[in-house]
């Protein structure tokens, strides 16, 4: 399995270990949005990605999401801090347009300016859970 993140690749060898490879150049920032939540500060995690050669909102692959990717989307969208982290978010409906995953994989130190600065598989999703109802979502506060 491999990985990718806006200065550098990873590659999964044995059980447990993890290989970098060489620098590359940091990506802009991703468009992000949040939908279906009671407020502007909650919702399922959507993202502006290229897929097939058009942009398209999608969502975020849950499995491993937690509080250091939040505080990455908090801090993105002006939103604060996240006191929150959701692997299921069934609860809103969201952009029924954008249930298709378009990233996997994330896992961030919680100091990236973007969730494309974190971990991420790219091109390569793998997403047992899905999308959709089971897409990533945050709560944030200032």
């Amino acid at each position: 399995m491999s990985a990718v993140r806006g200065d550098e690749s990873w590659f999964e060898g044995p059980p447990g270990n993890v290989f970098l490879g060489p620098p590359q150049t940091l990506e802009p920032p991703l468009a992000l949005r949040l939908s279906g939540g009671r407020n502007p500060f909650e919702g399922r995690v959507e993202v502006l990605m290229e897929r097939n050669g058009s942009l398209v909102w999608g969502t975020v692959c849950s499995e491993g999401w937690g509080t250091m990717e939040a505080m990455v989307v908090c801090r993105t969208l002006g939103l604060g801090f996240a006191s929150n982290a959701f692997q299921e978010t069934w609860y809103w409906p969201g952009d029924v347009s954008a249930d298709s995953v378009v990233m996997s994989g994330v896992r961030c130190s919680g100091t990236e300016m973007s969730l494309n600065h974190c971990l991420h598989h790219g091109a390569h999703l793998s997403c047992s859970k899905g999308g959709g109802r089971n897409a990533a979502g945050v709560s944030c506060s200032e």
